[in-house]
């Protein structure tokens, strides 16, 4: 039996209630089937402290990858297939879904990234980047690490891409994750939830520029 556990109180001093975002993060294997079921179970176990919960579908994230993979296809359609796995994901979890029993919320991610907030926020983390030498460490290593792992899938299934055009979109991607926060914040979100730490990039632009910590990472972790 799955279990999830937040390590963390989520009410902190000076709240009654939270709205918490958790991101989905497209082909994880703990964020569908018996451990989404065990996170709704958690949720629910928490009605009482969780005013609204919002699921943020990321597939329009994976347009990196899939521009990669096809680099043949336009933007527009490269966009089109990439969001088609928000609706794949919330078709495999409907049964879980149906059963939270606190005010839910689904929001794909392209809805933040199409804003002012963001793209002014996304503006700020491309200055961070380039007179920021430790932000620019922690975006190039994940990229590095998120690139081999896009190339090894590739190699699998023979697809052909530069290791370099490989790199310079994954750098792209993690910039996109990283300038996220202010969008989430300006939304109403005062708790992010996820099962595993923020990343070292996304964690140091949030520090940076909302240093009073209006929306806390909480992490919650799964017993199996």
């Amino acid at each position: 039996m799955i279990v999830a556990r937040f390590k963390a109180p989520v009410i902190r001093p000076g709240l009654t209630q939270v709205h918490v975002l958790l991101g989905i993060s497209m082909g994880q294997y703990y964020l569908c089937g018996d451990y989404f079921a065990a996170f709704v179970k958690l949720i629910n176990a928490y009605r009482s402290s969780i005013k609204k919960l919002t699921l943020v579908p990321t597939g329009d994230l994976k347009r990196y990858v899939i521009q990669l993979e096809q680099p043949q296809l336009a933007a527009d359609k490269v966009e089109v297939l990439a969001r088609q796995l928000n609706e794949v994901w919330l078709q495999e979890q409907k049964r879980w879904l149906e059963q939270l029993i606190v005010p839910l919320e689904i929001i794909p991610w392209e809805k933040f990234r199409l804003t002012n907030t963001f793209q002014a926020s996304f503006a700020l983390t491309s200055q961070e980047y380039l007179a920021n030498a430790a932000f620019q460490k922690y975006v190039n290593e994940l990229a590095e690490k998120y690139s081999l792992r896009t190339l090894e899938h590739f190699s699998s299934i023979g697809v052909k891409t530069k290791s370099e055009d490989c790199f310079n979109a994954m750098k792209c991607y993690c910039m996109e994750e990283s300038s996220m926060y202010a969008e989430f914040i300006r939304y109403g979100i005062n708790t992010q939830i996820y099962p595993g730490k923020w990343n070292k990039a996304m964690e140091h632009m949030y520090k940076k520029y909302a240093p009073a910590d209006p929306m806390p990472w909480v992490e919650f972790r799964f017993n199996v």
